[in-house]
């Protein structure tokens, strides 16, 4: 009995150790896994704390950016283009011209840089105009400063697009973008279409009480065109006022023609005096409307509180002989005035060119595009060159050339020898 006794104590003895030791183990291996917790807790807080931080400093950044960006509009203003006329004209070659034209009436310069259809670009060059400033060709930006008007003229090719669809036109600029719907009308190509791509006005006095307008375009029809009168707010311009078209001012306005594909320049003076019950005044902005046999055709015109120029220098002046008396002349320069200068005929040795006998006018150019002549707008800050067949000059004689603009007359002498 005593030794069972014995044996039952001694493994009473060994379940006692065993419970106690396995009691350890747990212990160390929740307390292993507690600190292990406690680091990954406390690295956790560390992260978070560290995320807070640049959370609060992202925030200070754009807090300080829209600060900036606050100060910016507030000392330079902002663009804000509105269109006021979207139109479109079946041409003959195919698809149409949009005609797009409207005002920037914000306080900052608006950059157009991109003219889309239906989400893509168009796939020719453009035709943009703002105040005095146009680009006949190639535009692929313009300026428009606020309070002056723009125009923006490009081609939508048939196909993709079709009679009476309605395209998406956005005018994006270098701050935004300005959306426009315009229909393309169906079926039958119109038998008269113009393009205007300058309309302006040039104050002549300082203070401004007399304006100079100038209306440039081209006949894009396949037939002529008559203009039958010009109308100012709705009120016919009487022939006592002085009307030009493309630098003839011999007859009057009426049943005036542009033949097919060729450009035009419209010039008229208006007095703050005005005609029939209308009046004029520095900041006004006039509605003129071209009326033709088949249709009118309406822009609007700011007029201008300070007196603007045209300034033509000539910096380009030579004769190539091109046969026994016969020489090609070459006469070139730049605008450096405020204003477009509108180039009503070149004269050779006293007499018109184109005339019989005197001379011809083969080309004229500005800023590297072809343009029509006589009638030749020349923008302020823009080149033009002219080249001159004339007869009948010997070697060793100066050839006398004088450029005859709406203002004033730029003579030069072209050597020959």
């Amino acid at each position: 009995m005593a030794s069972m006794a014995l044996s039952i104590g001694v493994f009473a003895v060994v379940v006692m150790l065993f419970v106690a030791g396995f009691a350890f183990w747990q212990y160390y291996t929740v307390s292993s896994e507690n600190s292990d917790l406690r680091k990954t807790l406390n690295a956790t807080q560390v992260d978070n704390t560290q995320l807070r931080s640049q959370v609060n400093s992202l925030q200070q950044q754009v807090t300080s950016l829209q600060s900036k960006v606050n100060e910016l509009e507030a000392a330079g203003g902002s663009e804000k283009l509105n269109i006021s006329s979207a139109t479109a004209m079946s041409l003959d070659r195919g698809g149409w011209e949009v005609n797009l034209t409207g005002l920037n009436s914000g306080s900052a310069n608006a950059t157009i840089n991109q003219i889309l259809v239906n989400g893509g670009p168009t796939n020719e060059s453009w035709l943009a105009c703002a105040g005095d400033g146009c680009t006949v060709a190639n535009a692929t930006s313009l300026v428009v400063l606020p309070g002056s008007s723009f125009t923006v003229l490009f081609h939508v090719e048939a196909p993709p697009s079709s009679f009476g669809q309605t395209v998406d036109v956005r005018v994006a600029t270098t701050a935004g973008s300005y959306r426009v719907e315009v229909v393309l009308p169906g079926g039958n190509v119109q038998s008269e279409s113009i393009s205007v791509y300058v309309a302006n006005a040039t104050a002549t006095t300082s203070p401004a009480t007399s304006w100079a307008l100038a209306i440039a375009g081209r006949n894009t029809a396949s037939s002529n065109i008559s203009f039958n009168k010009i109308e100012v707010n709705g009120v016919t311009v009487p022939t006592t006022v002085n009307v030009s078209v493309n630098g003839n001012t011999a007859g009057p306005f009426v049943n005036a023609s542009v033949s097919a594909g060729n450009g035009f320049t419209i010039a008229l003076n208006l007095t703050a005096t005005g005609f029939g019950n209308l009046t004029f005044t520095t900041g006004q902005t006039i509605n003129l409307t071209l009326v033709t046999g088949r249709g009118s055709y309406h822009m609007q015109v700011l007029l201008p509180a300070s007196a603007q120029y045209e300034n033509l220098q000539v910096s380009t002046s030579y004769a190539v002989a091109s046969g026994s008396g016969n020489w090609a002349v070459i006469v070139g320069g730049y605008n450096a005035g405020t204003s477009p200068a509108t180039v009503q005929q070149v004269l050779v040795n006293g007499q018109v060119a184109g005339s019989l006998g005197g001379a011809m006018v083969m080309s004229s150019m500005v800023d590297a595009d072809m343009v029509s002549y006589p009638g030749t707008l020349i923008p302020a800050g823009s080149t033009f060159n002219y080249i001159i067949s004339v007869f009948g000059v010997s070697a060793g004689q100066s050839i006398q050339v004088k450029i005859v603009t709406a203002q004033g007359t730029y003579p030069v002498a072209v050597p020959t020898s």
